[in-house]
C-alpha cells in the first residue's frame, strides 16, 4: 500500500488571472484587502482595468437612476492599472456626473494605508535609513515604487500609535519591577507641524536609563500651563519622582512646585541659551567688520584719488587755488573718518577674539 507524500502546490498563471479579470476589467469593492491590489496590478496586461468602486455609494447613485458612464485612471503608489468607475444620469438637459467616492479607502484608518504604515513604521525601527531608502526597499518587495514624500506621510500617521504602544509596554515593566525607575525625569516638548498644521510634542524620558515615560502630541492651542501641570501630573502618578529637569522655561517653576516635585534646570539647556546669546553677538560683531572693512576701503580709495589729483603738484597749497583747498580740507575730514573706523574694527575684533574663547569653552 502507497502512502501519500505533500507535494508543493503549483499555481498556472493564465488559471489565476482567469478568476480576476473578465475582458480586461477587474472590480474592486473598496472593504477588499487593499494589499492584493499590489498584486492584481503585478499580474494585470497592458490595458487591464482594477476598477475602484463604493458599494453604498454606487447603490445610493442606481436608485437615482444613474449609469456606469465609463472609468477614470487615477495615481496610487504608482500602480499602474487602478481606475474609479464614473457614473452619469440626465437632468433637465444636463449631464450630471459622479465618479467613486474614495474617502474611506484614504482615509488614515484604511487597510491599505495602515499595512504600508505599519511595514515602513517597523523598517525605521530596525534601522535608522532615510525614506528615499525606504521607498526603494518597498519597491524591491512590493514590485512599485512608494514616493518618498508617501512614504514620509505614511510613517508620521503611524508613529504615534506605534510610540503609544510601546510607552505602555514600558509603564507595565517599570511598574512591575523589570526596569528600576530612577526618579529623575527630563520634561520638554517639540514644536512641529503636521499636515500643515501646528501641534506640539510633549515627552517624559527617565534621565538614567533613557527610556520613554510618556509622550503625547497635541494641536498647539491646547498647549498651555494648565495642560502642562495636567499632563505631568497624570504621567508621573504612582511613581516616585526625585526630580524634574527641564530647560529652565519660566512657567516650569510654579507647576513643578505646585506639583510638589523638586525642579532642576537643564545644564546643557543652560549652554546652550548662553551659547545662542553668544553666537547671536557674534554674528553682530562679525557683520558689523564687514562692513567696517568696506567703509575703510572706500574711504582709502577717495584719499588715494585726491593724491593722484595732485601728485605732480609739489609744495604748499596757494591762497588761489580755491579746489585744491577744498580738496585739502575733504582729505582731513576722510581721514579723520578713516582712523575712527580702524578704531572701532580694532575695538570689535578684540570683542570678537574674547567672545571666540568663550565660545570654546562652552562648546
Amino acid at each position: 500500500m502507497t502512502s501519500k507524500t505533500n507535494s508543493p502546490v503549483l499555481f498556472n498563471t493564465e488559471e489565476i488571472y482567469k478568476i480576476f479579470f473578465c475582458d480586461g476589467e477587474c472590480v474592486v469593492a473598496l472593504d477588499f484587502p487593499m494589499v492584493l491590489l499590489y498584486f492584481l496590478d503585478s499580474i494585470a496586461r497592458d490595458d487591464d482595468k482594477i476598477i475602484l468602486i463604493n458599494v453604498n455609494q454606487e447603490n445610493n447613485l442606481f436608485d437615482e437612476e444613474f449609469v456606469c458612464n465609463g472609468t477614470k485612471s487615477i495615481c496610487l503608489d504608482n500602480l499602474n492599472h487602478v481606475h474609479v468607475q464614473k457614473y452619469i444620469k440626465e437632468v433637465d438637459d444636463f449631464d450630471v456626473t459622479a465618479t467613486t467616492n474614495l474617502d474611506s479607502f484614504v482615509d488614515e484608518n484604511c487597510k491599505f494605508s495602515n499595512f504600508l504604515a505599519d511595514l515602513i513604521v517597523k523598517l525605521l525601527s530596525i534601522e535608522q535609513i532615510s525614506y528615499q531608502k525606504v521607498s526603494e526597499i518597498l519597491e524591491l518587495f512590493l514590485g512599485v515604487k512608494i514616493p518618498r514624500q508617501r512614504v514620509y506621510d505614511l510613517f508620521n500617521k503611524a508613529i504615534d500609535g506605534y510610540l503609544s504602544m510601546s510607552i505602555q509596554e514600558l509603564q507595565k515593566k517599570i511598574m512591575g519591577g523589570e526596569i528600576e525607575f530612577s526618579g529623575l525625569v527630563h520634561y520638554d516638548e517639540e514644536f512641529l507641524w503636521i499636515k500643515h498644521l501646528p501641534y506640539v510634542r510633549l515627552t517624559l524620558l527617565d534621565a538614567e536609563n533613557k527610556l520613554i515615560i510618556e509622550d503625547t502630541v497635541i494641536p498647539r492651542e491646547l498647549f498651555t500651563k494648565d495642560y502642562i501641570k495636567l499632563f505631568l501630573e497624570t504621567s508621573l502618578e504612582n511613581l516616585e519622582v526625585k526630580t524634574i529637569i527641564t530647560d529652565g522655561y519660566r512657567a516650569y517653576a510654579s507647576i513643578i512646585d505646585d506639583l510638589g516635585f523638586n525642579h532642576q534646570r537643564c545644564t546643557f539647556h543652560a549652554m546652550k541659551n548662553l551659547m545662542d546669546k553668544l553666537i547671536k553677538k557674534h554674528n553682530g560683531l562679525n557683520r558689523r567688520i564687514k562692513k567696517l572693512n568696506n567703509d575703510i576701503k572706500e574711504l582709502e580709495k577717495e584719499i588715494k584719488e585726491i593724491n593722484e589729483k595732485y601728485k605732480r603738484q609739489k609744495g604748499r597749497t596757494l591762497k588761489d587755488d580755491t579746489q585744491r583747498q577744498k580738496d585739502n580740507q575733504k582729505k582731513r575730514k576722510l581721514n579723520k573718518k578713516l582712523s575712527e573706523k580702524k578704531a572701532e574694527k580694532k575695538k570689535c575684533t578684540n570683542k570678537l577674539k574674547q567672545d571666540d574663547n568663550l565660545l570654546k569653552k562652552i562648546s
